[in-house]
């Protein structure tokens, strides 16, 4: 079974981004630190205060850096900055102390931002810490002054985190979906590892199509119409009848039009007959896209993409005698590729599909250029054959 350290390990990239992020929050709280300090540390009670601060982002961010990423969660560790950011001194000074307000509402929309776009927290908590800010912001407006028009600036850095965070979030929802695969097969994975595999022994295979909807999607959002989209693919599981394919064909989809169908094989025993489902599964998903934008006359042309290869795969450590367990990106990257170095209204697959598929169906050679004009061997999909 995978275990958390090789769960942690997959999420790398993006853990180590948001820790990228966090030398960003760490900057904006030294701001408001050294801010306070040089406004309200002559005010009795404020010193302490701001050593209270001090030590708690210290702490916190020493904690984060050192551990080379977020060992009690992401979350956990978002909420604790964001009371720190948000803990403005100001509610505790005299109202002799100097106040400008619009300098401590573009203080406090920038705390907001921050929460929002840079700690990687997820929307409830995110919410909560929003609501947490402004109470103190709100407290602090009421003790020394009404409001004035600059008020609204923190709207916009509100908008402007959520656009950022949003980014950010979206930038790792591929490697999301594939973590969810990963953890489909982890009990069958243990399984496998259990009846003493020889060394380098294949664990897993897989065949992937990948298709993109998004134009599509698109079009029908903008006329109101997901719902016949939706109806449509209701239409074609229950028409081509997955009774002896279900189980076998696996779908994922994001809900903004990116599928995945897959099927997996245990090369111990396979022969590749799913992936000849998944070739079938293929043709009949472009022949329902095709007569579907014929007969409601849409300029739509769909491209797919099909790829095989190691899905999980092991290495042997003879010293300590220990398996572990990983995944390889590639067949699912590679299917992707052939979906978008494709032509439109074809079925662009890699060379392995090709050698897999080759006795049940037609293929018509492809190649184009890659990065750095290296030539890729790929087929076009054309029918099944008649045997």
């Amino acid at each position: 079974m995978l275990n958390p350290e090789e769960k942690k390990e997959f999420n790398y990239s993006k853990l180590l981004v948001y820790q990228k992020l966090y030398y960003v929050n760490a900057i904006i709280y030294l701001y408001f630190l050294i801010y306070e300090g040089t406004t309200l540390s002559t005010f009795p009670g404020m010193i302490s205060l701001l050593i209270l601060k001090s030590l708690w982002g210290i702490f916190l961010l020493i904690y984060v850096f050192s551990n080379s990423g977020f060992p009690n969660g992401i979350n956990t560790i978002g909420v604790l900055l964001s009371l720190g950011l948000g803990f403005q001194i100001q509610v505790f000074a005299p109202e002799s102390a100097n106040f400008n307000f619009h300098s401590f509402t573009y203080g406090t929309a920038l705390i907001l931002f921050s929460i929002l776009s840079l700690t990687g927290m997820n929307i409830l908590y995110s919410l909560l810490m929003i609501l947490y800010v402004k109470i103190v912001y709100f407290i602090i407006i009421y003790k020394y002054t009404e409001f004035q028009y600059t008020y609204f600036s923190i709207y916009i850095f509100i908008f402007l985190g959520i656009t950022l965070g949003s980014i950010i979030k979206d930038f790792f929802q591929g490697e999301a979906r594939l973590s969810k695969l990963i953890n489909y097969w982890k009990d069958y994975s243990s399984q496998l590892v259990s009846e003493n595999l020889p060394k380098e022994y294949i664990l897993q295979n897989a065949s992937t199509l990948y298709l993109d909807l998004t134009g599509l999607y698109n079009y029908y959002n903008s006329i109101n119409g997901l719902k016949i989209l939706k109806d449509l693919l209701s239409l074609f599981y229950s028409n081509i009848e997955l009774i002896e394919k279900k189980g076998k064909i696996n779908k994922f989809d994001d809900s903004k039009g990116h599928f995945w169908f897959v099927v997996y094989e245990n090369p111990r025993l396979s022969d590749y007959s799913d992936s000849i489902f998944l070739g079938e599964f293929a043709l009949e998903l472009r022949e329902l896209l095709s007569k579907h934008c014929n007969e409601n006359k849409l300029d739509f042309s769909f491209r797919m993409g099909m790829s095989s290869g190691n899905y999980i795969d092991y290495t042997h450590d003879t010293k300590n005698s220990s398996l572990k367990i990983f995944k390889s990106e590639d067949v699912f990257r590679t299917a992707k590729d052939m979906e978008s170095q494709g032509i439109n209204g074809e079925i662009q697959v890699s060379h392995t599909v090709y050698d897999n598929l080759k006795r049940e169906f037609i293929f018509s050679k492809r190649n184009y250029n890659g990065i750095d004009n290296e030539v890729i061997n790929s087929y076009l999909l054309v029918k099944k054959k008649h045997l």
